[in-house]
């Protein structure tokens, strides 16, 4: 959007982000502009915490495109990252241009694993904590998983909308199909988490309230660990 942006605005696109929050931390404008900051993005953003926007056009996904004549006719609506693709086509017919279309979304690949919630609002993790005295926060990894469900190991607790370490050595198993695993994150101040496939380990940087991406890789089925240090939180993760 961005790149569109900045290409075709003096042709007459004019592009309008609509913030339409998801989490809570994502109702508080100084997040946002932090976001629209380190986003580079330059284009005007509308805030929706009331989702006054979002029920108007009767939206249900993050994210949506709606594209608009010049007379104010909507001619193009769709949903999710895959939509932006033609969406580009359809521009580069109104205006003339060759923009290249998304290089990750143009690779054909067989079924990934839908996003993950790991609050208890949404999330639907497939283990339980058991008992230790009075706290009920520690949890166990079972021998036998199922594929696309989160499973927690060590200290953890389980808020509405998030999943919350409580030791350094909390952690998150996943096995997964796709090719790009990304997540919301929060934490309390810069640090970072581990993330390794089958076995082959990196690390990423959280500093506060975002979106991150963790790790790339070909698209099979993979065995993904998320080593959390204390006091992070994790919202969602998708693939």
């Amino acid at each position: 959007m961005k790149e569109m942006y900045r290409k075709l605005s003096s042709k007459g696109l004019v592009v309008v982000g609509v913030h339409t929050p998801e989490f809570e931390f994502e109702k508080i404008p100084s997040n946002v502009t932090r976001a629209i900051k380190n986003l580079q993005i330059t284009y005007p953003v509308i805030l929706d915490p009331e989702y006054y926007i979002w029920a108007y056009f009767n939206n249900q996904y993050w994210p949506a495109h709606y594209l608009f004549d010049k007379d104010g006719e909507l001619i193009y609506e769709s949903i999710g990252e895959e939509g932006a693709d033609e969406l580009v086509r359809i521009l580069n017919e109104i205006f003339g241009e060759e923009l290249p279309v998304s290089t990750v979304n143009s690779i054909k690949t067989g079924k990934v694993t839908p996003e993950i919630y790991l609050g208890k609002a949404r999330g639907d993790l497939g283990n339980s904590a058991v008992c230790n005295g009075d706290s009920c926060n520690i949890y166990l990894l079972p021998d036998k998983r199922k594929a696309e469900t989160a499973y927690l190991e060590g200290a953890w607790e389980q808020k509405e909308q998030f999943i919350e370490s409580l030791s350094d050595e909390s952690r998150i198993h996943i096995v997964f199909r796709g090719t790009s695993i990304s997540g919301v994150f929060d934490s309390p101040s810069e640090i970072l988490i581990k993330c390794s496939l089958d076995g082959e380990e990196t690390s990423v940087k959280i500093d506060g309230p975002n979106t991150y991406h963790l790790c790339q890789t070909e698209y099979s089925q993979r065995n993904l660990v998320l080593t959390i240090p204390k006091g992070v939180r994790v919202f969602t993760l998708s693939f």
